[in-house]
């Protein structure tokens, strides 16, 4: 984030501007590796911020998300945050024996949330569709490759600092999970600790690489 956006959403639209050159590579399990330039980032994102508004959804509305493929859930989130409406990132089902605990769990953080929609990836719609109907607030479940077929402008929206920007939740190991409300300027404010003060990386000659689960808050931070 550069330290002129006071948002996140500010600098996910203008960011292709400041830095054409860099983007995101993001490397499968065989070793594939697909990159995405910046400018290309804030016209993907801006397509499925068209998606997400065009389904209903507004400014300060949550949505869950469940997706397992890293591009679509970075777009997606980055999508969701630049018009103001709030992702919940959830963790997708480990393993097919705890089912039954994975949908309790993630029934009670939707509803916490107050999610009115939950993006997921195809492949587990079938596991997600139980938790939907046990969540009063949710209207549909939205398969997070439709958004990628959209092509739209999205409506502006007026973003400040102390809004919303995404919840992230607690895992729920030893008790029911909690949310935590991080907001533009808690972002704009741990962007400047960790990459200015802490690491003195420049856009021009920093790159940075991670391996953590992108629905973790060391992820995504």
């Amino acid at each position: 984030m550069n330290a002129a956006h006071k948002t996140l959403a500010e600098a996910i639209e203008k960011i292709g501007e400041l830095h054409p050159e860099n983007g995101f590579t993001f490397q499968d399990m065989k070793g594939v590796e697909t990159t995405y330039s910046f400018p290309r980032i804030a016209e993907l994102t801006a397509h499925r911020a068209a998606a997400l508004q065009a389904s209903g959804l507004q400014k300060g509305d949550r949505i869950g998300l469940v997706v397992v493929e890293p591009e679509d859930f970075v777009l997606t989130f980055l999508a969701a945050v630049r018009v103001g409406i709030v992702p919940v990132p959830l963790y997708p089902p480990l393993s097919l024996g705890g089912l039954d605990a994975y949908a309790e769990k993630t029934a009670k953080i939707l509803a916490c949330a107050g999610a009115k929609v939950l993006v997921a990836s195809t492949q587990l719609q079938n596991v997600l569709w139980g938790i939907v109907g046990k969540v009063p607030s949710i209207s549909r479940l939205v398969k997070v490759e439709t958004l990628a077929e959209f092509e739209g402008t999205p409506k502006a929206e007026t973003i400040a600092p102390d809004d919303i920007a995404f919840l992230q939740y607690t895992s729920g190991s030893t008790s029911d999970p909690k949310g935590v409300i991080v907001t533009h300027a808690s972002l704009k404010a741990n962007s400047e600790a960790i990459m200015g003060a802490g690491l003195h990386a420049t856009a021009e000659k920093t790159v940075g690489v991670s391996w953590l689960p992108l629905y973790h808050d060391m992820g995504l931070i």
